[in-house]
This record gives C-alpha cells, structure tokens and sequence, in this order.
C-alpha cells in the first residue's frame, strides 16, 4: 500500500484490508493514517474517488531536511551533496586562516619569529585553497571524460 494522496471524496476506509477488498483501483494511505480507494469506486467503497482519471499523487521522500540544508537520499546526489559541503568548508577555512594569518602580520611587531610564522600560515592556507580549487577542475574534467555529469555548487 503506498502513501500519498487522493482527491476530495475519494472514499476513506478505517482499515487498509477493506479498502483493498473494496477498491477496484489502487489504495493509498494519506496523511492521516485514513485508507482511501484512489481510482474507480467498487464495491460498497461509496462514490468511488479517482473516476476521473487524474494521476495520483505519491509522496516519496527524495531528501531529509536539516538545518545544512535538504539531504538527499539518492547515493549518487548524496555523494554530490558531500562534495560540495566538503570544498564549501575547505574554502572557508582557508579564508579563515588567511585571514588570521594576515592578523598574525600586522601584529608581529617587528619580530622575526612571529612574521615567518604567519607567512608560512598564509601560504599553506593559500596552497590548500589552489589544491581544492584545482582538485573540483580536476573530479570536473575527469567526470567529463568517463560521461558523468559532477556538478559542484550548481555549475
């Protein structure tokens, strides 16, 4: 029995097994937990729903919302989705480290210790931020060889 829903009137039966036995169609369970016959009436299942023929509407859940946005279910778009919250971070925290190295810089005072070590953490945020930018051309270009479409932040 699937979940979804049917049009007004369709009739709501309390237990699925009547529905199933009365329903010359399809059933399907709504929101509610309500049994109803989706397609032509039968039976005693009163006026019969879906006669129209108009497509019945099934709810199946394609992602899990949370507060990082909509999670997809599908491996594939899963594996994409990762991909892409993955090189999101990877950006931010090598913004962030520039950044506190530039911190690092400007408050050295003059000591040759404090500088070469923000320098260096300047470059390295630097390198790994050309190693994700260079690493998403390159998933993209072999992606575009072997026929699969690898779509980072939407492009």
């Amino acid at each position: 029995m699937a979940t979804g829903t049917c049009p007004s009137g369709s009739s709501g039966y309390d237990n699925a097994a009547l529905c199933q036995r009365d329903c010359t169609g399809s059933c399907v369970v709504d929101t509610l937990g309500v049994a109803r016959c989706c397609t032509s009436g039968g039976g005693d299942g009163g006026d019969g729903g879906n006669a129209g023929g108009e497509p019945i509407k099934l709810t199946v859940p394609g992602s899990i919302s949370t507060p990082l946005g909509d999670i997809p279910l599908d491996p594939t778009l899963f594996a994409q989705w990762l991909l892409n919250l993955g090189i999101g971070l990877g950006i931010l925290i090598s913004i962030l480290f520039i950044i506190i190295g530039g911190y690092g810089v400007a408050t050295s005072a003059g000591n040759p210790e404090n500088l070469e070590k923000a320098k260096g953490q300047i470059t390295a945020a630097i390198t790994g931020l050309l190693f994700i930018l260079l690493t998403s051309i390159i998933l993209r270009t072999i992606g575009y060889i072997i026929g699969i479409d690898i779509k980072l932040f939407g492009i």
